[in-house]
């Protein structure tokens, strides 16, 4: 850039690197600054652009960051998928972007759409890209569990973990197995998986949780009740909010605990909010957060579904105050997540 200030693919290394210093976790940031190393996540999405419109050889690599970026920080799935589909026209026969538009159409719920991709990447001839396939197959395992056919989860969840050559979410994948089987009322074999998920990788969300929520259940396996809760998530996941909600309602009535009973509300929020029900949804998250006996992660996601509801009513004051409220919170699980929830939401109420 001192050479060439017009160089817009240098731009390309620039914005990835003030994006990545910018996510460095706060009890780190402190010895990097030191360093002199730091990072601004909006320069660092500004730059990717500018090489993404201006760049010559680095305008493909830069739209895909960007895709990936935008679905992942700035729930910007529109956008992002309007990169995708780009350059998966430009490059049809890129195992890469045919995965990434795979993760995207679950993101939006689109499971059908994400198999037809999924199928694509695995079906390929290309044998280049082994990662790629193995991740292929853990997305297709996830499509079957959320779509909860457990049976067909299970065959691409052992291939993947059988197969992958690093351990990026084989901790999720193994206790997601666990769970298929703790459906069937096979205990033994559920605890096998729950025990493989420590081989995942502890800098992951998923992955920490599936070891921490694996070791509860190795003491204690999932009772009919939560088996229930989990089964009512995977129809969120798979679009089906209505009958997430009718279902929910049940497990409402079951519910022998303060802690699940939170959780089911925070699930039938979520089914409410998508079903464009936003004053129920806002409703039943305000209850979840009032319920004092309950895991860590409820009360932050709690503020995070009344932000996102308050928003649809068109009272940002209410939305703002819930985001600064979930701030307050940490060590939850899902926290990275979370964290991106609400910039993302942030970002488009201040914007």
């Amino acid at each position: 850039m001192e050479i060439d200030s017009s160089y817009y693919d240098a731009f390309l290394g620039l914005g990835i690197y003030n994006f990545a210093a910018s996510q460095t976790a706060p009890a780190w940031k402190w010895a990097l600054e030191l360093t002199g190393i730091s990072g601004d996540k909006n320069i660092g999405f500004e730059y990717l652009n500018l090489s993404a419109k201006k760049g010559t050889w680095s305008k493909i690599e830069a739209r895909f960051y960007l895709s990936q970026l935008l679905s992942e920080f700035y729930l910007d799935l529109k956008t992002a998928e309007k990169y995708l589909i780009e350059l998966n026209q430009k490059y049809p026969g890129n195992l890469l972007f045919k995965l990434a538009m795979a993760e995207l159409n679950i993101k939006k719920n689109e499971l059908t759409g994400a198999e037809k991709k999924l199928r694509e990447v695995l079906d390929s001839p290309d044998t280049l890209f082994k990662q790629i396939k193995c991740y292929a197959k853990f997305s297709l395992a996830n499509i079957f569990f959320f779509e909860n056919n457990f049976d067909s989860a299970l065959v691409y969840y052992k291939d993947f973990l059988e197969s992958s050559s690093d351990n990026h979410f084989k901790g999720i994948a193994a206790f997601r197995s666990g769970l298929c089987y703790s459906f069937s009322d096979q205990t033994e074999d559920a605890k096998l998986y729950f025990e493989m998920t420590s081989e995942g990788n502890p800098d992951l969300d998923e992955d920490r949780y599936a070891k921490a929520k694996s070791e509860v259940y190795l003491e204690n396996p999932p009772d009919s009740v939560e088996l229930k809760l989990q089964y009512v998530n995977n129809l969120i996941r798979s679009g089906k909010y209505k009958l997430a909600i009718d279902s929910v309602n049940s497990v409402l009535s079951d519910s022998t605990s303060e802690n699940l009973k939170a959780a089911a509300l925070l699930y039938l929020s979520d089914a409410l909010y998508f079903n464009n029900r936003f004053e129920e949804s806002l409703s039943h998250a305000i209850t979840a957060f009032k319920i004092e006996n309950s895991e860590s992660w409820i009360k932050p996601f709690a503020c995070y579904f009344a932000a996102r509801a308050s928003h649809k009513l068109n009272n940002n004051l209410d939305a703002n105050l819930f985001i600064r409220y979930a701030g307050n919170y940490s060590d939850y699980f899902y926290e990275n997540k979370l964290k991106n929830l609400l910039y993302s939401l942030s970002y488009s109420i201040n914007k």
